[in-house]
């Protein structure tokens, strides 16, 4: 019986669910057991809808997911049935090892067993709690507390119908929902770049290398691994540390652990297949050129599946227990790292870590005898799974002048990773909008959300919103920087202008002359080569440039003010000349830019600013 099927196999899996759910129900009367086989329904149709589609392969974050958070969300249990969900369960994956049917990868029935036992309570506590309902299900126990006839079209249609008529604090009151915060925006590439950095990293760079090289077929050994000659060959094709033929020891493919890892994943991810002794790319591996990005996140959803700290142990009895504990939170990594948007140091990683596992041990067993032995046992496995998603690509690890090693050592996301965990995050709970999600937004709210945001982030939400605005962007923003009454804070959001792509130059030139707004369309012009130096108004000249560097320190600051005001400068001797004339401007943002100047301007501009803030604090105050 077919056991593995993707979303789309609709009529091959529906065929099957029919088949294992009937043999299921003869099983358990065989036996005289009292089961409800919707429990199995439910089981199989959750585990291809929206976990790995292995029907055959357990774990236990798949009972994790399936009882206390699928269930809860989506499925309903009429009361009197709820008891028998977790000892139905119990019962189907004993059928599925009864019947064969259980596959590689998955953990061992004793231990899905004890997962269970330690489910039943929180299984019972999330179906009671009506915050973890999806909108479907809350929708239809609402309608049973109201007491509408499910099964009449025309009553549900007048509840729908009177439901949206309510008001939006009526509707949360009848079907609540938990409560989400909302994560800043992340900013991510186009698909286009995502993919080509898909196909640039180490992972896809071996599966396509070893794709191409299995080709319409390799033999396979009677254990079906890859020859030995394939595996010796695949070292230096994808570019593996392998050691080959150390003291003539190599009697297998098995034993080059990076070729093997890469076979195994290749495998999971159905890009080879095996058939009749023969190891051949499937149209899916064919197309990893086309789609590298689809690939790229099957690829390391199986390498998660396959698991990270488990890989390197030769079998499942040799694994350490905190193996599966470091396996099932990689991705739950990759979700923080994406919340803090800060590198993580290793060191904290590790001390995370080492305090989880001690308290999944039981305070009298003696394994804690043996616990420093087994801290760095725990550290070395956690480095392990970091190399491995550093190999996928998600994380990077930074260290310290270029210094080998933990000490200060952290690792931060990728655009790679950031792509894969924010879908995750949505999951669970949290809004995360992209740069970009403000495009519809007015030039007020525009200004005063990129105010707080990274410099990186704020620049690329105000550009997708100056594109989506077009030739009306720059009156747009002039209208909400005119509106704004207090001088210093529209000083600090007119710095957005430096922004402005070359094509807003129409609308800067139409600005020269607004009372506001005209001396930072002059400076925006001739910073472009499109209006000569000559044009800037001698009397506003210091005060303009004084709110355009406060602008871009408030924004990006003080190495990039510093930059930008030597890039604006005709020569060096004029910038410092400037510097010199800037003490005497009656702005509140004057003491801060010469500090800025002090601190990042080097020798020259750091004297010139030194001077000019000690006239400034020096004159006489009336």
């Amino acid at each position: 019986m077919q056991t593995r099927f993707e979303v789309e196999d609709e009529d091959a899996f529906e065929e099957a669910r029919v088949e294992l759910v009937d043999d299921f129900d003869v099983w358990a009367r065989k036996r005289g057991l009292n089961v409800d086989t919707d429990v199995a329904f439910e089981a199989v149709t959750c585990k291809v809808q929206y976990l790995d589609g292995d029907l055959g392969r357990w774990r236990v974050a798949d009972l994790d997911e399936l009882l206390l958070g699928l269930y809860p969300r989506k499925v309903i249990v009429e009361e009197g049935r709820l008891p028998l969900v977790v000892p139905s369960m119990h019962a189907f994956l004993d059928y599925l090892q009864d019947a064969g049917l259980f596959a590689g990868g998955g953990h061992p029935l004793p231990a899905l067993h004890a997962a269970l036992d330690g489910l039943t309570a929180p299984f019972a506590e999330a179906m009671a709690d009506p915050s973890r309902h999806g909108p479907a299900k809350a929708l239809f126990m609402a309608m049973r507390t109201e007491e509408v006839a499910i099964d009449d079209p025309d009553a549900v249609q007048r509840f729908m119908d009177d439901f949206n008529a309510r008001s939006f604090e009526e509707r949360a009151a009848l079907i609540p929902g938990p409560p989400r915060e909302t994560l800043p925006p992340v900013l991510l590439p186009g698909d286009d770049e995502l993919a080509e950095l898909a196909a640039a990293t180490t992972m896809l760079r071996r599966l396509r290398a070893l794709v191409a090289f299995v080709g319409e077929g390799r033999r396979l050994t009677q254990a079906g691994n890859l020859a030995l000659a394939d595996g010796k060959a695949l070292v230096a094709l994808l570019d593996t540390d392998d050691p080959v033929d150390v003291y003539g020891r190599t009697r297998s493919a098995t034993q080059l652990r990076e070729v093997d890892l890469t076979f195994r994943l290749a495998l999971s991810a159905r890009l080879v297949k095996k058939a009749k002794g023969t190891l051949s790319a499937t149209r899916k591996g064919r197309a990893i050129e086309r789609a590298p990005l689809q690939a790229w996140r099957e690829a390391l959803v199986a390498l998660l599946g396959l698991g990270l700290a488990g890989s390197r142990y030769d079998g499942a009895y040799l694994r350490p227990f905190w193996t599966d504990f470091l396996d099932e939170g990689a991705l739950e990594l990759l979700a923080l790292l994406c919340i803090t948007r800060e590198p993580l140091p290793i060191s904290f990683l590790q001390k995370a870590a080492w305090e989880q596992v001690v308290g999944l041990v039981d305070p009298d067993d003696p394994w804690h005898e043996r616990s420093e032995t087994a801290r760095e046992w725990v550290s070395r496995d956690l480095e392990h799974v970091l190399d491995r998603l550093e190999f996928t690509g998600a994380l990077v690890r930074d260290e310290p002048d270029g210094q080998a090693g933990n000490a200060g050592a952290a690792v931060r996301l990728t655009s790679l990773g950031t792509w894969l965990a924010r879908p995750v995050l949505i999951a669970h709970g949290y809004d995360v909008p992209l740069v970009g999600d403000l495009a519809d937004a007015n030039a007020g709210t525009l200004l005063r959300a990129i105010a707080a945001r990274p410099p990186d982030e704020a620049r690329a939400e105000f550009l997708a919103w100056v594109a989506a605005r077009g030739s009306a962007a720059v009156e747009e923003l002039a209208e909400a920087l005119r509106a704004e009454a207090d001088p210093a804070e529209r000083t600090l959001a007119a710095g957005v202008l430096i922004w402005l792509p070359d094509d807003a130059a129409a609308g800067m030139r139409e600005l020269r002359d607004d009372p506001l707004l005209g001396a930072y369309a002059r400076l925006w012009l001739v910073d472009r080569g499109l209006a000569p130096r000559s044009s800037l108004d001698p009397a506003d000249g210091t005060r303009t440039m004084i709110e355009t560097l406060a602008g871009i320190l408030a924004l990006e600051g003080a190495e990039s003010m510093v930059e930008y005001f030597r890039e604006t400068a005709p020569d060096p001797g004029s910038a410092v000349h400037t510097v010199d004339a800037l003490w005497d401007v009656d702005s509140p943002h004057t003491g801060p830019v010469l500090q800025a100047l002090i601190d990042s301007g080097g020798r020259d501009l750091g004297k010139a600013g030194r001077r000019s803030l000690f006239k400034r604090r020096s004159r006489p105050r009336g």
